[in-house]
């Protein structure tokens, strides 16, 4: 993300003056002692900060601008939630920050969602889909799994009232497609973050069990540890994103096995991989995942036409942005 040192400066010198504002706009409301002590304590700060604004390097500027950003959008959107600091504390936090940032701008040039027909998705089948995901981003110990649930949320709140407006949902209820659809436009573009800026090390708060030597058995509330994780080791120097796709299929292939293996819905296991794939879009359409999915061929590649598909407008959003994932 590139910002125009005009613009910064332009920032800076609006934060400043708002915190110079502020104790105005407040006076009448405080008591004489309050605002004496107000008055120690911020004008001091206020102070302190601008000469720091003033000492740091364009760089830092650029990294901790976003991070106000960021901080500024979770306090109006209601959420105490902050961005948890990593391995690589400044420079990791910061470009999450400002990859938050440019996500927001992408967000608004998204595609709108059409309205069209779509199937009831087999709920069992939705939670493997949204699970599968999660769990395989786990699996690689590229980012720590509490700090992917916050930006996770963050994500997820930002945009979901303006996609309701336009496609009506019920939210939380992974059996509506079109909930399902903004759900997983949520989940994959914070996983493309994780699979495109991996952390080789990470740290990451695990529960703590009855019989673990740390376990206290006198405490009524959930316990944590902060574990250090490196990542996992066969994944260095490879492609993440294709490492992904590939255990999340796996494990879907391994569901359709054990749920239809003995039956006529048995994926054939022949010479011809056409008609395996023609038979796990039929499996595909009985889950609800869409109105209809026909696979066809050409030369030694296979294509497959989806209609009303559960993820028709985040596959949508997804092409739009060139996001590398499938």
């Amino acid at each position: 993300v590139r910002i125009s040192a005009p613009t910064m400066t332009f920032w800076c010198l609006f934060v400043c003056t708002l915190f110079l504002l502020l104790p105005i706009t407040v006076q009448p409301f405080l008591s004489p002692s309050s605002w004496r002590r107000i008055s120690r304590n911020m004008l001091p700060r206020v102070a302190e900060s601008s000469t720091m604004l003033c000492a740091m390097s364009r760089r830092h500027l650029v990294l901790s601008s976003s991070t106000l950003a960021l901080t500024a959008a979770t306090i109006c959107s209601g959420s105490s939630l902050a961005v948890a600091p990593v391995n690589e504390p400044d420079l990791a936090g910061a470009r999450r920050s400002l990859s938050a940032v440019s996500y927001e701008m992408k967000r608004r040039s998204l595609p709108k969602p059409k309205p069209i027909f779509r199937p009831v998705l087999n709920r069992d089948f939705a939670v493997l889909l949204m699970r599968s995901s999660y769990s395989t981003l786990d699996s690689f110990d590229i980012v720590g799994m509490d700090q992917f649930q916050r930006d996770f949320f963050l994500i997820r709140a930002q945009g979901y009232e303006e996609y309701s407006r336009l496609a009506p949902n019920s939210q939380g209820e992974l059996s509506d497609p079109s909930y399902f659809d903004y759900i997983s436009f949520a989940q994959y573009t914070t996983i493309a973050r994780c699979l495109s800026k991996p952390s080789k090390i990470i740290t990451e708060e695990q529960p703590i069990l009855p019989g673990d030597a740390d376990f206290d058995e006198g405490s009524n509330v959930t316990q944590f540890r902060r574990a250090v994780l490196p990542m996992r080791a066969d994944l260095e120097g490879k492609d993440l994103f294709e490492a992904h796709s590939r255990a999340v299929g796996e494990t879907i292939l391994t569901f359709f096995e054990d749920t239809y293996g003995g039956t006529q819905g048995a994926i054939p296991d022949g010479p011809l991989i056409i008609d395996a794939v023609k038979q796990l879009c039929r499996l595909f359409v009985i889950q609800g995942y869409a109105v209809s999915a026909v696979a066809s061929q050409s030369g030694d590649t296979i294509s497959v036409d989806w209609e009303g598909s559960c993820v028709d407008w985040s596959l949508d959003c997804f092409q739009s942005e060139r996001f590398d994932n499938d």
